[in-house]
């Protein structure tokens, strides 16, 4: 499994991705839900997950329940590897990340991936603030149904 650190924005890539997009601060019943939608279209890309690190409620406003991620590293990364995962975008999230724009985060960061479909679980929001609402049929992404969203948690 190819872990990718991005302390901004990630690398260009040319291969087809199927991705996850979530906190993934452990593996549980939510993002297994996500890892299962996401698997349906392994024909048509790579599985791959965006996680973001350390968990934004930590980053953001120091909330001690955020403080330890649910499952340490390795294990997340074991177990990522076992649902079939080949690429791990770990996104260094800082103060100053959470401030792109919904319209940096899709057209630039998410772009730059050549994504064939992105899966996303409930209250994901694509940048700061109401990223979520942004992210409309105006995009070729969405138009072209390649969002899966929101995938529930159970």
């Amino acid at each position: 499994m190819n872990i990718i650190q991005v302390a901004y924005e990630p690398p260009p890539n040319t291969e087809g991705l199927v991705l996850c997009l979530g906190k993934f601060d452990g593996i549980h019943v939510g993002h297994q839900a996500l890892l299962r939608v996401a698997k349906q279209y392994a024909d048509i890309g790579q599985l791959a997950v965006m996680t973001f690190d350390p968990h934004p409620l930590w980053a953001l406003k120091r909330d001690p329940d955020f403080q330890r991620a649910l499952t340490p590293i390795r294990e997340k990364r074991r177990l990522l590897e076992q649902y079939g995962v080949t690429r791990v975008y770990e996104v260094n999230f800082t103060k100053e990340y959470a401030q792109t724009s919904p319209e940096t985060f899709v057209l630039e960061h998410l772009a730059a991936l050549n994504l064939k479909r992105i899966v996303v679980g409930e209250g994901f929001n694509f940048g700061k603030g109401e990223g979520d609402r942004w992210f409309e049929p105006r995009l070729p992404i969405v138009r072209m149904g390649k969002i899966k969203m929101p995938v529930p948690g159970r």
